[in-house]
């Protein structure tokens, strides 16, 4: 009795100090995973949860309620990775020195590698014979991807890959406005593609465009990707690998073909530009113009290192805040990636300069929140927020701008909401502001400011979904909403109409194509009508398509068809009427304004800024 007395007593300490949770400290620059770990003085390099780490840090088994805290300014070169859960009232927290105490400003999670041993082109034969050979430089790396993939970064911003022609913001290599146009439609042969273009192909020699990436807009808005594998001088005839996918079926455009050059040492033409040329298995060639040269060496030159910062895989219970994380790159590239995971909260984190899939992404997972978050500057075609087949979503005041692809972007999501996040700069090819697609149900769209982009706001198959009090800035191009039919591949996630119990109320949904009336505030291409649709208290640059619905008290600011013309609604044509001061992004109301008071009570008592409204007479209508 006694030896089993004292082996208890042995059992319940050891799983009392298993279990208790504990802080702490993690610096890659000046810590040793030798060490305890648990203060200051005694950081480790690495956190518990990279499979970088060694000795004590490997050795460490995250609990309920722990707190690791990472060294702020630090660039901490690894990959969080290890399933450790938490519990529901004591969640393991990632801190990236969030009180100011352990280092200065944020702790970064950098998933680059610093680019050395340069070599600056002697000639125009090592440059492809390009004549600026002698701001080019290069150095060969071991890497097996492939150009789209590599990521290569500057000091501050990403590089870009060599293009022809010149996109006006090299961060958006699919800005379809700047790529050259043949009258000639793209054909197509046996397993190859072919077009001819005699007024900007000629004078080159035959071998100039062999092994160049090539694209080209195709059907649906897609940019298609090929390798050139030959060219004929004589007829300027580009012939190419060939392109297919479920999604344009083959279609292309029958009016000519727009297209552009990407990736070789020939078309390197600007400072920030690179290629990649491949060399024997796992080689490659990086040939860069660099921003700055220094002590005979380019400077401030990295590239990705690391697929992910933060990836969650079947993780409960988990908390990130106060992180910058940048610089993740690969096929699959992600800043933070949640799969199969509950309740994974990402909170006050910068997340920029990541190429790949996206800068944040949840699948397969629930109770996902995003707060208080800056994503940005994501090269290649990259989403800013994207959660896919995932339930109980919240992204919430966080601010997206510079993606490639759409900026949020939800699909076969049920339950949540998208509230008080501003996009921006979403301009890339295919890139919407915010996105709900296939399948998704339950959600509110509130207080958001979408605008300087592509098309603020696109849905279809969704269901019971509020969309209130947001400004919808059609950047003088696009409509606010488009309501898209759906494709035939798209049938699986979605049954009945292609919408569903949707209301849109109280929104500013404005600024569309002046010369179009397709591309004003709401636009429908659905084949079939919407059910319970209500349209109600909107201030709207005008309605077009097939839409069915409760329409009533919207302020239009162009003329529409009729049946748009429910009770108390009516047109105004001059916003200065309307607004205190759009061109500045102010939409407040103008004094006197015919939105004040113009509304119906519709249980809505807050506005965009978080406002009360007057309960004491009608609401205006928009916004505000």
């Amino acid at each position: 009795m006694y030896h089993t007395f004292c082996f208890m007593i042995i059992l319940l300490v050891c799983t009392a100090v298993h279990a208790s949770a504990a802080t702490y400290y993690v610096d890659y620059d000046g810590g040793d995973d030798k060490a305890k770990g648990t203060s200051v003085k005694s950081a480790w390099k690495h956190c518990p949860s990279d499979a970088q780490a060694t000795n004590k840090s490997a050795a460490c088994k995250l609990v309920a309620g722990d707190l690791i805290i990472f060294k702020g300014g630090v660039r901490y070169r690894g990959m969080i990775n290890k399933a450790f859960s938490g519990s529901p009232d004591k969640p393991i927290i990632y801190d990236g020195n969030t009180e100011g105490k352990f280092g200065e400003g944020k702790a970064i999670v950098d998933g680059s590698l610093a680019l050395s041993n340069w070599m600056q082109c002697k000639n125009a034969d090592e440059a492809g014979g390009n004549p600026l050979y002698k701001e080019i430089w290069y150095t060969d790396i071991d890497y097996k991807g492939g150009w789209r993939g590599l990521n290569l970064l500057g000091a501050q911003v990403p590089m870009h890959v060599s293009q022809h022609p010149n996109p006006k913001d090299p961060l958006y290599q699919e800005a379809m406005g700047t790529y050259a146009k043949a009258t000639m439609p793209i054909k197509r042969g046996k397993g190859k593609m072919y077009f001819s273009d005699p007024e900007n192909l000629a004078g080159k020699p035959d071998d100039y465009f062999n092994g160049m990436g090539f694209c080209f807009h195709g059907g649906h808005n897609m940019a298609c990707y090929l390798t050139v594998t030959d060219f004929d001088a004589q007829t300027q005839t580009i012939t190419t690998t060939e392109f297919k996918d479920m999604v344009t079926k083959g279609k292309t455009y029958k009016n000519g073909t727009k297209y552009c050059f990407f990736n070789s040492v020939k078309i390197i033409d600007q400072a920030g530009e690179y290629a990649m040329q491949k060399l024997e298995e796992g080689r490659v060639r990086i040939f860069a113009w660099p921003q700055d040269v220094k002590s005979g060496q380019p400077q401030d030159i990295s590239r990705s290192d690391k697929g992910i910062g933060f990836d969650f895989k079947g993780v409960n219970h988990v908390r990130v805040r106060g992180f910058k994380i940048e610089r993740q790159g690969g096929k699959k590239g992600h800043g933070v990636l949640i799969t199969d995971s509950k309740d994974i909260r990402i909170e006050g984190c910068e997340v920029s300069q990541v190429r790949g899939s996206a800068g944040i992404r949840g699948t397969n997972s629930e109770e996902v929140r995003v707060v208080d978050c800056y994503v940005h500057h994501l090269p290649g075609h990259t989403f800013g927020v994207f959660m896919r087949k995932c339930k109980d979503v919240e992204v919430v005041k966080t601010k997206i701008h510079k993606p490639t692809a759409t900026g949020l972007d939800f699909y076969t999501v049920t339950g949540g909401k998208v509230s008080g996040c501003e996009v921006s700069g979403h301009t890339g090819m295919h890139a919407n502001g915010i996105t709900f697609y296939l399948g998704n149900r339950d959600l509110i769209i509130e207080n958001n400011y979408v605008h300087s982009g592509n098309i603020p706001m696109t849905i279809k198959q969704s269901g019971n979904v509020i969309i209130r009090n947001n400004i919808l800035d059609g950047n003088g191009s696009s409509m606010s909403i488009g309501m898209w039919g759906t494709m035939g591949h798209e049938k699986q996630y979605w049954k009945g109409p292609t919408l569903q119990d949707v209301t849109i109320v109280n929104n500013i949904l404005v600024n569309g194509n002046p010369k179009q009336s397709w591309r004003g505030g709401i636009f429908s291409n659905m084949k079939d009508l919407p059910t319970n649709l209500v349209i109600k208290n909107n201030i709207v640059d005008g309605m077009s398509g097939k839409i069915k619905g409760d329409f009533s008290h919207n302020i239009y600011t162009r003329k529409v068809d009729k049946k748009f013309m429910g009770e108390a609604c009516t047109v105004v044509t001059d916003l200065n009427k309307l607004f205190a001061d759009m061109k500045n992004g102010d939409y407040r109301p103008a004094k006197g304004s015919p939105a004040i008071g113009a509304g119906i009570p519709l249980g809505l008592d807050l506005n965009k800024d978080g406002e009360k409204r007057s309960k004491d007479k009608a609401p205006s209508i928009g916004a505000y």
